[in-house]
């Protein structure tokens, strides 16, 4: 299988491109092209960054790197959000998760900043085959409040590339 790794910022990527990633998107997340299209207007940034891989032309695996701030024990740090990991289910079980993840992992040490990733219980095995480290101490703060809350135990928290010692995380934003 020959595939091509691409990394990009959104400003440098093609509405053919983002097409083809809406359709992949598809077979992940229930939703019909054009409410994917107006998610994707609306959640992405600027300074988003893409990984994906390319078999033949055709979009294969995908991520996000989004920049975001997180607070680590009362300090407010850069990180990287990896979100939307998928990989087109005929591709399934032949290591395009796992590459998506290691390259992610790579970019963030180059560029020298932490990462994390949420996920479902449901892909918690798969998450942690990719040597992810989990942290349990995860907080919530939403936009509309000031008060913070644990995050729902239905979600798994991973960092990436960040070595030291914490006590607690805060996350900021309603989509948690």
């Amino acid at each position: 299988m020959k595939l091509i790794s691409y990394y990009k910022k959104i400003k440098d990527t093609r509405f053919t491109e983002i097409k083809k990633i809406i359709c992949l998107k598809k077979q992940h997340w229930p939703f019909a092209y054009q409410q994917q299209y107006i998610w994707w207007k609306r959640f992405s940034k600027i300074d988003d960054e893409f990984l994906f891989f390319k078999y033949d032309k055709k979009i294969v695996s995908f991520l996000r790197l989004k920049k975001t701030k997180v607070l680590v024990d009362n300090n407010l740090r850069n990180f990287r959000c990896i979100t939307e990991v998928c990989v087109d289910k005929k591709f399934s079980k032949k290591g395009l998760g796992k590459a998506m993840i290691n390259l992610a992992i790579n970019i963030l040490k180059i560029k020298s900043v932490s990462g994390f990733l949420l996920c479902y219980k449901n892909q918690k095995e798969f998450y942690e085959k990719c040597k992810l480290i989990s942290f349990k101490n995860i907080y919530v703060k939403s936009s509309n409040t000031s008060k913070e809350k644990k995050m729902a135990n239905k979600r798994n928290f991973y960092f990436l590339n960040f070595k030291n010692k914490i006590k607690k995380i805060t996350l900021f934003g309603e989509n948690f």
